[in-house]
């Protein structure tokens, strides 16, 4: 679990050196549901589907996907597109948040 932290932040760091609240956002979102998958595979009868099982796997698409969205948003943002570099890093949170919340109601639920 330690190493999925270090290659989140790691992603953060690498793709960018300026970053801001929403690329720290992003990068703890990332690790939210990181954690709340592994603490709830942890359970019997919870799995995760396809390639997804293998926890190498899982973090690092989680640290490629952190550092793309991040590095495109600074992009979008260097080229004048403010808005569409914020839509692209409340979008990604907003997903690996619904995905925490979701995961953490499963892991309550149990």
């Amino acid at each position: 679990m330690k190493l999925a932290l270090v290659v989140l932040v790691l992603a953060l760091l690498a793709s960018s050196a300026r970053a801001d609240v929403l690329d720290v956002g992003v990068v703890l979102a990332g690790a939210a549901d990181e954690y709340s998958t592994y603490k709830g595979l942890q359970l019997p009868g919870l799995y995760e589907a396809g390639l997804l099982r293998n926890t190498g796997v899982r973090v690092g698409v989680k640290a490629i996907v952190a550092a793309s969205v991040i590095g495109a948003a600074h992009e979008l943002d260097q080229h004048g597109h403010k808005g569409w570099s914020k839509v692209v890093r409340f979008t990604a949170v907003g997903i690996w948040g619904g995905a925490f919340g979701i995961n953490m109601l499963k892991i309550r639920g149990r």
